[in-house]
């Protein structure tokens, strides 16, 4: 994570979950046009143009991990990838790094290997719309940094269709006022980035009111915005693991981070497919 003023007491303690971010390139490419890739080798297990998968760190890799059907791994930079098939499309799947800096610095490493046809961002975040609970999945109209100028990023209209259409079965938690019951997919609104964790209600609030944003975290604006400058659609899928107004977003995200990750995960596949 990038270090900022007074921020040492924040990097000292453990990095919350949801600061990871998931990224899906999607691709049309059948695994017929590999060898027509300028990337691809004989042993190359990655199609031309795969659907591609980044997170911030491995863990949150998990939940679309165990959806996959592996065929093998490649390294570029300094990442790696798994290749194989997610939701009925060719996919690779790897982790950037946590914070704008490294979300930033990985996608675009990512595009440049993978040449893929769309960006997807999976992941998880905290919620600063008060009709969002734990275990929601919210994909966001659009997104900016909040602690810059705004500069707004709108996600692929066709995409975002498809999140509106997807439907598929959420995992609920069972803390009363802080769980959804029956978790939705909800799509719409602002997401927006920074480089800090957001906890404090106030600054959630004011985020809120300032640029109408349902949810945070760490990653998503700079990989719109990378997205954007290379021309290759993007949509974010962000799955609430904490709610920011609440005053206990650590304890909250600890709790259920792994169950947003595999509700978003799912609401992935179903956007996919």
């Amino acid at each position: 994570m990038e270090a900022t003023p007074g921020a040492a007491s924040y990097m000292n303690r453990p990095m919350p979950r949801r600061a990871l971010a998931i990224v899906v390139l999607l691709a049309g490419c059948r695994d017929r046009d590999r060898d027509h890739s300028p990337f691809a080798q004989p042993d190359d297990p990655c199609a031309a143009q795969p659907t591609l998968i980044v997170t911030a760190m491995p863990s949150e890799l998990a939940p679309v991990l165990a959806r996959m059907d592996v065929r093998g791994t490649v390294d570029h930079d300094i990442y790696g990838f798994t290749c194989g098939m997610f939701a009925g499309r060719s996919v690779a799947l790897g982790a950037v790094g946590i914070g704008p800096v490294r979300a930033s610095r990985g996608i675009a490493s990512a595009l440049e290997r993978f040449k893929p046809s769309a960006v997807v961002m999976v992941g998880i975040a905290g919620a600063l719309g008060h009709d969002l609970r734990v275990g929601d999945v919210t994909v966001p109209a659009q997104w900016s940094r909040h602690d810059t100028d705004p500069q707004w990023f709108t996600v692929d209209a066709a995409l975002l269709d498809r999140a509106r259409a997807a439907q598929t079965k959420l995992d609920a938690c069972d803390e009363v006022n802080v769980c959804a019951t029956a978790p939705k997919l909800a799509a719409g609104g602002n997401g927006v980035t920074g480089r800090q964790f957001i906890a404090d209600p106030a600054v959630g609030d004011e985020l809120a009111t300032r640029l109408g944003a349902v949810v945070t975290d760490m990653e998503t604006a700079l990989v719109a915005q990378v997205a954007h400058d290379r021309g290759v659609p993007f949509v974010a899928v962000r799955a609430v693991s904490d709610l920011v107004w609440t005053g206990r977003s650590d304890e909250v995200e600890q709790r259920f981070g792994d169950l947003a990750a595999a509700n978003a995960a799912a609401a992935a596949e179903a956007l996919l497919r």
